[in-house]
């Protein structure tokens, strides 16, 4: 067993290359517990060095609109649809999809 603490980015791929080996380990063994302890080691190291921010509301629509295939003229048809009040986690955004209907572009 070859567990070693994850400490720069020079450590990150010597445990890749370790864990890469150990991907057939069968659970409950021995490579099992290595591989298992080295993921956990680069997954708190990655967490840490490179922390996920999540997206600023805008690029979030922009992006699942565009993942649906709408367009910007979809929107007046797409927030007519709604019959009944936006839940509250979408109320913050819907100003912002107003000012963007005003001004007429998005990016």
């Amino acid at each position: 067993m070859s567990i070693f603490a994850i400490r720069s980015d020079e450590d990150r791929p010597r445990a890749l290359d370790r864990i890469h080996g150990l991907m057939d380990a069968e659970q409950g063994t021995p490579a099992g517990a290595e591989l298992e302890a080295l993921a956990t080691l680069v997954e708190g190291y990655e967490r840490k060095k490179y922390p996920r921010c999540p997206p600023a509301p805008l690029e979030a629509i922009i992006f699942r609109m565009g993942q649906m295939g709408y367009t910007q003229a979809d929107l007046p048809r797409l927030l007519k649809s709604l019959r009944q009040p936006l839940p509250q986690h979408f109320q913050v955004v819907q100003p912002i999809i107003g000012l963007f209907l005003q001004v007429g572009q998005f990016v």
